[in-house]
C-alpha cells in the first residue's frame, strides 16, 4: 500500500527523521549536557509558574482576615530581608573572596553596593557575587619566595644564607655553613 502512496512530502519527512536520529546518535557529551540543562530550566520555569498560579488561587479563596494576615507576613518578610539581605550578601561576598584568595577591606559596603548583589527575593545572588569576585585580583605575598634566604627551608629545614650573609663571614664560618647545608641554595644543591 505504501507503493501506491507517492507523496513526496511523506518521503521528505521520513528522510529528515532518519537524519535527525543519526545526528542525535552522534551527539557529543557536551551537547547532551546542554540539552538536559535546557530541559531542566524549562521544567523549573513551569514549576515556578505553577506555584505562582497556585498562590493566586489560594489568595483568591482567602477571607479578608486571612488575606490581611498574609499581607502582614509578606511585609514582615520583606522588611527582614531588607534589613539583613545586605549583611547576607556581604557575608557571601567575603566567603567567595576568601575561597578565591582575594582580600576585601573591612568596610567593603562603603565601596560596593551590596544590595545589587541580591536577587529578586532578597537573597544573595551567588552568580553575581562570583562574577564580581572573579574581577578582583588575588592577594600576592609582599615578599615572594625567590628560593634563597631565610624563607627557603629547602635544606632539610635549615635556613639558607644569602650573598650578603657570606660577605660578613670569615672563611671558617663559610665552610661551617657549607657543612651544615646552609649554602645549598646558593650552590645549587637543592
Amino acid at each position: 500500500m505504501d507503493e501506491l502512496n507517492n507523496d513526496p512530502a511523506a518521503e521528505t519527512a521520513e528522510v529528515e527523521t532518519t537524519e535527525t536520529t543519526d545526528v542525535a546518535d552522534k551527539a557529543t557529551p557536551d551537547a547532551e549536557v546542554e540539552k538536559w540543562k535546557a530541559l531542566s530550566r524549562k521544567w523549573e520555569d513551569r514549576a515556578k509558574n505553577s506555584a505562582k498560579e497556585l498562590d493566586e488561587i489560594k489568595r483568591a479563596s482567602l477571607t479578608d482576615a486571612e488575606r490581611a494576615l498574609e499581607d502582614a507576613k509578606a511585609a514582615a518578610k520583606a522588611e527582614a530581608l531588607a534589613e539583613f539581605g545586605g549583611k547576607l550578601a556581604e557575608a557571601e561576598l567575603r566567603t567567595q573572596a576568601a575561597r578565591a584568595g582575594v582580600e576585601l577591606p573591612d568596610s567593603i559596603s562603603r565601596f560596593v553596593n551590596v544590595s545589587a548583589l541580591l536577587d529578586d527575593s532578597g537573597q544573595p545572588n551567588a552568580a553575581a557575587i562570583s562574577e564580581f569576585v572573579s574581577t578582583l585580583a588575588p592577594v600576592t605575598p609582599a615578599f615572594p619566595n625567590v628560593g634563597v634566604g631565610p624563607q627557603n627551608n629547602g635544606g632539610g629545614g635549615v635556613p639558607q644564607l644569602t650573598y650578603d650573609d657570606i660577605r660578613r663571614m670569615s672563611p671558617y664560618e663559610i665552610d661551617k655553613a657549607r657543612v651544615e647545608g646552609r649554602l645549598n641554595a646558593l650552590l645549587g644543591l637543592q
